[in-house]
């Protein structure tokens, strides 16, 4: 499917009432879970490709620099895996090799930052509290929504390189 219909399925996810309360029912909090559901609309499995996706879209649309920049820091990631491979599409998996980028990323800039001085030491310890269950809940049902549509839509073959 194309961007606008994963879109179109993460927002109807982030807008669903059973997911949240279950959330709720798990001591978990609706809200990051609804925020982890949204911001899949950026960090989607679709990452892995190769030109831009729905995600550059729309930080374009917010500020174009941000989309340079966006598009900089995932093109390492998008050139070592293949399109819907496994390590990228597959329900937690993907989500959880997304986060492990993200923190990779992260310390290197703080690594790079600590260089110039102490300034920017705590970079990644005062994000890392963004990244909690629900949050990562939310993200891990966009990206299974994701994969299901991929799947229905496209037929097996996609994935299993036939």
């Amino acid at each position: 499917p194309s961007g606008k219909t994963h879109a179109a399925m993460t927002i109807s996810a982030a807008s669903g009432i059973i997911a949240p309360y279950l959330i709720v029912q798990l001591n978990g909090n609706p809200y990051w879970y609804l925020a982890g559901t949204l911001v899949g609309l950026l960090i989607t499995p679709d990452l892995d490709l190769n030109n831009p996706n729905y995600s550059d879209f729309i930080l374009r649309k917010i500020f174009p620099p941000f989309q340079w920049l966006w598009r900089i820091l995932w093109t390492p990631y998008s050139l070592l895996l293949p399109h819907r491979s496994p390590i990228s599409h597959f329900p937690i998996i993907g989500t959880l090799f997304r986060i492990g980028y993200i923190f990779l990323l992260l310390n290197l800039f703080s690594w790079l930052f600590s260089l110039f001085g102490t300034i920017f030491n705590d970079t990644v310890s005062h994000f890392i509290w963004f990244w909690n269950t629900s949050f990562v809940l939310g993200l891990i049902h966009v990206d299974t929504l994701h994969f299901l549509a991929d799947k229905s839509i496209k037929g097996k073959e996609q994935f299993s390189g036939e």
